[in-house]
């Protein structure tokens, strides 16, 4: 596929337009393009343009139309997405897919060898492992009926893996070349790229299998091993339209042959991941692995066990350099696209004098030549300025002597901004999106935007840095923008927080909510009942209150550098804000290293105030200028290298205990240099990739571990003993590198639960995921809580129904306890993978996972795994119908947890068996046991504050009251719950709830109530692919509706094709639930002969299920208002 120049200008392209031209390849062309929508919507995709030549094959359009509605069932984070199939009025097909901002493998792989940079074998080992883990996805896919899609890939080559910027390795066009199959190869390089990557049976003439993706999988990690193809010969003519009949020949049957060398002969390959490639290679596909995800866990095992480093973003961090390298050795090759602006740091040169912040922060605030602590607190970190107020006023007085009064009169900014800082003037507000090359030293965009604005009259511009830890820290960037805006005024407070809560508290458009879920964000308040939502709205609405208060005084300028580093919620909040902007005389500025994924999150909103600039800046600076400096200033920026933060000079200071003349030279050497930026007067920050990459390269491992212990002990001292503060996530990092495992593990602890407890549980998940590799990439000795932290990520990811990110985290455990000779791992992890299973109502497969888990704990004679395997053994038989078995399972449970000292059990845990004896007893009907447990399970919920425990003690309250006909009662505590669930992100609770809600509604005669409550958990739990839930509110919104008469033969047709699935599946308690829903419909419609057949049915299934008199006996009163399952839900 060879690239091509930009287009001249956008080209509409059925309902999509057209920005640049990827690539042409033998399906046709490949654009990058834009879909634009309601109000402004806009989204980057790539659009695949068939040839028109081709759609005249027999069968093609077919063919293609085939695998696309197949490929649009694929969900997965290693496989771009496909989005639409379509036909423009000219008759073009066409594909469009999700764009990746990156390169693909050939590419990488071709800049990697031209620029001198082989690919790290972790990161290939990484790369396929990502691979396998999408094919495995991909190969296990079913419909809704558990029947397999049989999806393949079939053309599985470099150029169809894509590796993001982020660190994301994706697969592209899933079974495309099943329809070029029915094109005759065109010659030779034809015939061979056809070949290149197939497994020998295919090139025998043998159907595409599972086994011929492993095959070519296989081949691409032995390239990417060992450099070169293993069917490559660098001795022959590379093939060409005159390449002879019999050279091909040769090389057809090497490729049926499957004539591999062994990878050892041309790289140094451990013996361990030459078996894992040879068995990726065997020629008889009876031999090769088994399966994808064997594959998988095989390759993740083999970076776990022995330690490498290899992870989304060691490969982001690969690839941007790839990029780098690219636009030095060849330019002309990057592929240009149309419709963005374009402004060049150049247009600034000469505008400032070089005695800029440096030199005016020395003359002014150092005047004796020794470092001074600035009197004004910092507001949060070192991020923000810590300059005594008075001084910056003086220094800034000073300045304007030599300034022009006429803010017409200063330094104009570069291209676009220009004119949207005219327009933010005359009240328009501007939200802009940079990408590109910032710059580096003093050149840097976000620190010339801010020393530009400085000069513009009663222009206010604020500046946020944020940094990788920011990810972690809920409204972080946030809350640091506002303390910001607020800054000259609390300067001096002894509690800034509270001092600025207490001014919000007295702007007139600041609501008393908005404000008090500041508060608890501030840990000054309890955080009210809510939900993100309204967290989110209420910040929002404050934010916009002090943007408006401030716009009185003038126009703002709001500066966030890496905007894709800011946390989530922010990013929401900045969404809301973009939305609205243009009613304020605002300019925000967010420069960003991931355009694509940046741009995808502002799109989720209203985008239609977000422009788009691509910045042209001088390249980072290079290896040769770092090995020039003089040793203070390589220990200054191997301080800032270490710590990830802005730091001050007074910081340098108290660190280094020296001079400040002797400081502030090495400092200005470095801003020289290019190597550290000034984002604010005396505030330094080494940002570029090239500097992490030198002082990695040019100090020892040693020397990392030593400034990350001084650093640690100077920032502990910020943070208060117990509390949480902003620096909490650096600290954490700091304790990591230092080797301090123990500090590391316990205030990593404090802040996950901390997390959990306040119900930011998104930012839980990441935060666990990042501890887990923190341990991973410092090898502190601890891979129990690796483990730990890798399976506690995957139960919150469970609770909030992200299946994916679960199975993201789940799937290592197993080879990595594997290595360890973890079974403890191994059996939490087969639970967790057994109770995804359950959520996507795959009885067999979640049956052999608790089994097999229950096993493994029987055999390591431990009392608390076994609980747990019993427990979720306990659910599984609920679930199918054996309601015997299920109260044997809680029984024992319920013995070892009483008597066998399982101690250990988690709260979680425990609350999930005192929640199951609830459910067994109430529906034995013995109550007084019931009230028993549900009175343990409140004293529980009393003293632990977890929500997913506070939420199970009113459900089992209401359970008990359902049983007895409380209905009334039994809604308002599940609304509660609800509530409460809702309030956490707890999205897989909160379904439940629904969930037994609707049936609480049904069982009361509130058929209406019901419906509605029903319908919407429809789209809900089929959003989180909780298929389980989502056939029960079929069939209770079903029912609802032929009990209010309305939509009866969609709802009888419905009802019926449910119990036809049920009796399929042969899932007793599906069969019964069926048969209750039919009997009790036709029963209201008064069709008593169709009614008493299911009448009959439900009692035949009564006594299979062996259910306990207590429901039998409801079964007589069927035709009544109230159903006999009273766990329809």
């Amino acid at each position: 596929m060879g690239r091509t120049q930009r287009l001249n200008q956008p080209e509409e392209f059925g309902k999509y337009q057209l920005v640049a031209r990827l690539a042409h390849g033998r399906m046709g062309d490949v654009y990058r393009a834009k879909s634009h929508g309601v109000e402004g919507f806009e989204k980057i995709l790539v659009i695949k343009a068939i040839n028109p030549g081709l759609a005249g094959v027999p069968g093609l359009v077919d063919t293609i139309i085939d695998e696309a509605k197949r490929s649009v069932a694929l969900s997965h984070a290693n496989i771009a997405q496909v989005y639409d199939l379509g036909q423009t009025d000219d008759g073009r097909f066409y594909l469009a897919t999700e764009y990746i901002s990156g390169f693909d493998l050939a590419r990488a792989l071709t800049v990697s060898r031209r620029s001198a940079q082989p690919l790290p074998q972790e990161l290939a080992i990484f790369i396929a492992s990502e691979v396998a883990k999408g094919l495995d996805y991909a190969h296990r896919r079913k419909d809704f009926d558990f029947n397999s899609l049989n999806i393949l890939h079939r053309d599985l080559v470099p150029s169809n893996i894509v590796l993001s910027f982020d660190g994301e390795a994706k697969i592209t066009d899933f079974g495309v070349s099943r329809a070029l199959d029915l094109v005759g190869s065109i010659d030779a390089i034809d015939t061979r790229r056809r070949l290149l990557y197939v497994a020998p049976e295919v090139a025998q003439g043998q159907p595409h299998t599972r086994q011929s993706d492993i095959f070519s999988l296989g081949l691409v990690l032995y390239e990417m091993l060992a450099g070169r193809h293993p069917y490559e010969d660098p001795n022959a003519p590379k093939f060409d339209a005159n390449t002879p009949q019999r050279t091909v020949e040769k090389f057809v049957r090497r490729v049926k042959e499957a004539k591999i060398e062994p990878i050892s002969q041309h790289a140094t390959v451990p013996r361990k991941l030459q078996q894992i490639v040879e068995s990726m290679l065997v020629p008889d596909p009876a031999g090769r692995a088994t399966s994808a995800g064997q594959v998988y866990e095989e390759l993740i095992g083999y970076l776990f066990g022995n330690n490498l480093r290899a992870d989304s973003r060691t490969l982001g961090q690969f690839v941007q350099q790839l990029r780098r390298e690219e636009q030095r050795i060849a330019p002309e090759e990057i592929p240009q696209e149309v419709g963005f602006d374009e402004i060049s740091m150049g247009e600034w040169t000469g505008s400032f004098s070089d005695e800029d912040l440096i030199d005016d922060f020395a003359e002014h605030l150092i005047g004796d030549g020794q470092p001074r602590r600035p009197q004004v607190p910092q507001l949060s970190s070192p991020t923000h300025a810590d300059l005594p107020t008075a001084k910056i006023q003086e220094l800034l007085a000073g300045r304007s002597k030599h300034t022009p009064a006429d803010p017409s009169d200063s330094p104009e900014l570069p291209g676009a901004l220009q004119d949207y800082f005219l327009s933010v003037r005359a009240g328009n507000g501007k939200a802009v999106l940079a990408t590109g090359q910032f710059g580096s030293g003093r050149d840097h965009l976000s620190d010339r935007l801010i020393n530009v604005l400085g000069w513009r009259g009663n222009t206010q511009a604020i500046a946020i840095q944020a940094t990788r830890d920011d990810l972690y820290r809920p409204f972080g960037v946030l809350t640091d923008l506002i303390l910001r805006c607020l800054q000259d005024t609390v300067t001096g407070s002894v509690d800034l927080h509270r001092s600025a809560l207490q001014m919000l508290r007295a702007l007139p458009d600041v609501s008393p909510q908005a404000a008090d879920t500041l508060g608890a964000l501030w840990d000054i308040e309890a955080m009210p009942l809510m939900d993100y939502n309204q967290r989110r709205a209420n910040l929002t609405s404050l934010f916009n209150a002090l943007l408006r208060d401030f716009c009185r005084r003038g126009p703002m300028v709001l500066v966030i550098d890496r905007v894709e580093l800011v946390d989530r919620l922010t990013l929401d909040v900045l969404r809301d804000l973009v939305a609205t902007i243009d009613a304020l005389p605002v300019m925000l500025v967010m420069t960003t290293h991931s355009e694509e994924s940046t741009r995808a999150a502002f799109n989720l909103g209203n985008p239609e105030n977000l422009e788009t600039v691509k910045v042209l800046g001088k390249e980072d600076t290079r290896f040769e200028t770092f090995d020039t400096l003089s040793d203070l200033a390589a220990e200054i920026l191997l301080i800032l290298v270490v710590c990830g933060q802005p730091m001050s000079q007074s910081d340098f200071a108290q660190i280094l205990q020296i001079p400040s003349d002797t400081l502030m030279l090495a400092l200005r050497e470095l801003v020289d240099s290019g190597a550290v930026r000034v984002p604010e007067m005396g505030v330094f920050y080494a940002s570029s990739a090239d500097s992490n990459a030198w002082v990695h390269q040019n100090f020892a491992h040693r020397e990392l571990i030593d400034v990350a212990r001084t650093l640690a002990r100077y920032y502990k001292h910020r943070v208060a003993r117990n509390q949480i503060d902003r620096l909490t996530p650096t600290l954490i990092m700091l304790h990591a590198l230092a080797g301090d495992r123990r500090r590391m593990l316990r205030l990593a602890g404090a802040y996950s639960r901390w997390l959990e407890r306040a119900g930011w549980t998104g930012i839980a998940i990441e935060f666990y995921r990042h501890v887990a590799d923190l341990l991973a990439e410092h090898s502190l000795g601890s891979p129990q809580a690796r483990i730990d932290y890798m399976l506690l990520r995957a139960e919150l990811a469970l609770d909030l129904s992200l299946l994916d990110d679960a199975r993201a985290s789940l799937q290592p455990i197993a080879a990595l306890s594997e290595s360890l000779r973890n079974e403890h791992g191994t059996v939490r992890g087969q639970l967790l993978f057994g109770q995804m299973a359950m959520q996507q109502d795959d009885l067999e497969e979640a049956k052999t996972y608790f089994h097999r888990a229950s096993s493994l704990a029987r055999n390591l004679n431990d009392a608390d795994l076994l609980a747990r395997s019993l427990l979720a053994l306990a659910g599984w038989n609920q679930r199918y119908g054996d309601l015997a078995k299920s109260h044997r399972n809680l029984e024992s449970a319920q013995n070892l947890f009483s008597h066998s000292g399982t101690f250990r059990m988690d709260l979680r845990t425990r609350s999930k068996l005192l929640h199951q004896l609830v459910e067994m007893w109430t529906t034995r009907g013995v109550f007084g046991q019931a009230a028993q447990r549900s009175a343990d399970l409140s004293r529980l919920a009393e003293v632990c504050e977890l929500t997913s425990v506070q939420c199970r003690a009113m459900w089992a309250q209401a359970q008990l009251l359902d049983a007895k006909g409380q209905y009334t009662q039994a809604l308002e505590l599940l609304e509660r719950a609800e509530a409460k669930a809702r309030s956490g992100d707890l999205t897989a609770l909160r379904i439940a709830l629904i969930r037994e809600k609707a049936a609480t509604a049904l069982h009361a005669g509130e058929y209406a109530l019901a419906a509605e409550i029903a319908e919407p958990l429809i789209a809900l739990a089929g959003e989180h692919q909780d298929l389980y839930s989502q056939q029960r509110a079929r069939d209770l919104n079903a029912t609802a509706h032929c009990l209010l008469g309305h939509h009866i033969d969609a709802s009888l047709k419905h009802l019926s094709a449910s119990l036809e699935r049920a009796q399929t599946r042969q899932i007793p308690r599906d069969i019964y639930l069926s048969h209750v829903h039919l009997a009790h419909a036709f029963s209201a419609l008064g069709r008593e002969d169709l009614a008493q057949t299911h009448r009959d049915g439900v009692g035949k299934l009564a006594q299979k299920m062996r259910l306990p008199s207590a429901i039998t006996d409801q079964i007589e009163r069927i035709t009544t208002n109230r159903i006999a399952d009273h766990q329809l839900g």
